[in-house]
């Protein structure tokens, strides 16, 4: 029987990003006919090939490898570490994640990528555990120095991921999930300390 943080993560991914499945399903479609996807896509929004470069330095600050510890407060106490690795692939225009073997056995892949067709980043992370989130708008904050990605508000549920890039050796990112009477279901901190770019 899966643990309780695992039924909450499953839960928010299906109340909270539903839409998922029947974005990926016309994508496979899309695919399947032939229909022009990436690249093609962000110039019918008007950008270049130079504007989407500059906006992909900001996910650069995440390329490398990296010591990652994750405290979970909620729902269970539990600290994870991994050595995740974070490389360009598909032509340089997605950053994908790779956790390797996690302390506690798990394993997760990660994507994120700039879309101007919404003027953000989104990210899909996906866990060995059979969970997988999408999150479709993280905005980066250049005064702050900060990347967040934040729920709709037309959800049944709300979240929020938010890295803090102060420099180009540490990054500090929380996680916090509540349910639609603002009750905290997850809450974890998050640090990567760079071992290499």
């Amino acid at each position: 029987m899966p643990e309780l943080g695992e039924r909450i993560v499953s839960r928010l991914s299906v109340a909270a990003l539903g839409v998922r499945r029947a974005c990926v399903g016309s994508l496979l479609v899309g695919a399947a006919l032939g229909f022009p996807s990436g690249t093609a896509s962000a110039q019918t929004h008007g950008a270049t090939v130079a504007e989407i470069a500059e906006k992909l330095k900001v996910i650069d600050r995440f390329r490398g490898t990296w010591n990652v510890t994750i405290s979970t407060h909620r729902p269970k106490h539990s600290v994870v570490t991994s050595v995740n690795t974070n490389s360009w692939v598909l032509g340089n225009r997605f950053l994908q994640g790779d956790s390797g073997p996690k302390s506690d056995g798990t394993h997760d892949f990660s994507m994120m990528t700039y879309d101007p067709a919404i003027g953000g980043y989104p990210l899909w992370i996906f866990f060995s555990t059979g969970v997988a989130f999408f999150l479709p708008s993280g905005q980066w904050d250049e005064a702050t120095q900060t990347m967040v990605w934040k729920s709709p508000p037309n959800l049944t549920g709300s979240y929020q991921y938010c890295c803090v890039v102060s420099d180009e050796r540490t990054h500090r990112c929380t996680s916090i999930a509540k349910d639609w009477k603002g009750k905290v279901l997850l809450e974890q901190d998050v640090i990567l300390v760079r071992r290499s770019p």
